[in-house]
């Protein structure tokens, strides 16, 4: 029996009122509560060294040890090449209510520019990239280098795109009951896939099932999008519109602020110099940076490595649905997985999957903050039909007043490729932090 478990394991928490703290947030959402005059990057690199994150998170002590910032310390498995105007972007759905203080992102090589990008702009906005409102969802294709959209901008000296509404030269005119409004023309690049080699209808290069692309109408339509390693064929909406994946801004004054960057290191933002933004539990917001050209360079294409991790992220093909990974190219890309005929290629969004990018950033918290697994069983594929135990350290830490926090109760949350539908089984606890419970055969 090969089953997939869902690490989402089920928490029922104490209601616990929390204070304000600063609150640290990974890539992987992992919230880690930094002390109180304690550098964040510090903290980062604390929480990037397993063994040392994983002891002090079996114990409540905001106090840990840490040494000058290495970059070898950190889980940096890939570097994502970007050019001048480029856009890499996160999105994130914060567990916690209170204030954005600061955004962190690491650097890579800045292979042959010698630190020539040697600042990106920085821009945020909520986002319309959500769990039930993102590809691999709604019969969208799963977020690998997937052709999404763009802007038209004729005052785009390159080529004639945008990111950003504010920037489009071409509007649609919206009829409604209460009058007419005017949008910016978003572009929808999603029929490109048919060239995307991802997506490949005899032999897709990720390895998986072939796609076959699907003609809106047909009774298959809601199995669009869906693909998993078991599947023989899957299929795909070619006539699918996508939308832009950023909303309204909520820090960078309608034009980003310049962050200079630390090639080979972190570089930060202090969002207290525009005010920081107030989020509320489920709030989901895109983090966007944009490469800019050297100023004693700006035709220059060499490229800056932003810094990525592939760590936490499934196989293919199930793993791409995790990736919070977007970027913006403005120019088409011509290479593989994308054609090299630049007329079956597009520029603008693209959901990149294969990783997430080195992005952290740091919350005051008015509420309290979600439990931490610094320890869960991996379940790996198996011909075993017996009963699969599994084992996790589960904490939950209050700052504020220890008396209220605690776990209260655990389950697992699975499904098994002949049984589709989540179910659950308890787990016991036994100790403080110790949680064990087992999936039946």
């Amino acid at each position: 029996m090969r089953v997939r478990l869902l690490l989402s394991l089920v928490i029922i928490l104490s209601c616990i009122s929390f204070g304000q703290k600063r609150v640290l947030f990974s890539p992987w959402n992992d919230a880690i509560p930094v002390a109180k005059g304690k550098s964040v990057p510090k903290a980062i690199q604390d929480f990037m060294k397993q063994k040392k994150a994983r002891e002090a998170s079996l114990t409540c002590n905001p106090v840990r040890q840490s040494t000058d910032f290495n970059p070898a310390d950190y889980n940096h498995t890939i570097d994502n090449s970007i050019q001048r105007r480029d856009i890499v972007a996160d999105w994130f759905q914060t567990q916690t209510a209170g204030t954005l203080d600061s955004i962190f992102f690491f650097i890579g090589s800045a292979s042959g520019s010698g630190g020539a990008d040697s600042a990106m702009n920085l821009r945020i906005f909520t986002s319309n990239i959500y769990p039930g409102h993102r590809p691999g969802q709604g019969g969208f294709l799963p977020p690998e280098r997937l052709f999404w959209g763009y802007f038209n901008d004729s005052n785009d000296p390159e080529d004639g795109v945008a990111a950003f509404p504010e920037d489009a030269t071409q509007y649609d005119t919206i009829h409604t009951q209460n009058g007419d409004s005017i949008v910016a023309q978003w572009f929808s690049t999603y029929r490109y896939n048919n060239y995307n080699i991802v997506f490949d209808s005899l032999s897709p290069s990720n390895g998986g099932a072939p796609w076959k692309p699907l003609g809106h109408g047909d009774p298959r339509d809601t199995a669009s999008g869906k693909c998993t390693s078991t599947s023989v064929v899957c299929y795909w909406d070619t006539t699918l519109q996508t939308y832009q994946p950023t909303g309204t801004e909520i820090w960078g004054g309608g034009v980003g602020v310049p962050i200079k960057i630390s090639t080979e290191g972190i570089s930060s933002a202090d969002l207290s110099v525009l005010g920081s933004p107030s989020l509320h539990i489920g709030d989901a917001f895109f983090v966007t940076l944009k490469v800019l050209p050297d100023p004693s360079n700006p035709s220059s294409l060499v490229a800056t490595n932003f810094a990525a991790s592939q760590d936490g992220l499934p196989q293919n093909p199930e793993g791409n649905y995790e990736s919070h990974n977007w970027k913006f190219y403005e120019l088409r890309p011509h290479a593989a997985p994308y054609s090299t005929d630049t007329s079956k290629t597009e520029h603008g969004w693209f959901a990149r999957g294969d990783f997430n990018l080195m992005i952290w950033y740091t919350l005051t918290a008015t509420s309290n903050t979600p439990p931490d697994f610094p320890e869960v069983d991996e379940l790996h594929s198996t011909f075993n039909t017996g009963v699969r135990p599994v084992n996790a350290v589960i904490t939950d830490c209050n700052f504020a007043d220890s008396t209220h926090a605690g776990v209260n109760d655990a389950e697992i949350v699975y499904f098994t490729n002949s049984q589709p539908v989540e179910q659950t089984v308890p787990m016991t606890s036994l100790d403080q932090t110790n949680y064990s419970g087992n999936i039946p055969g």
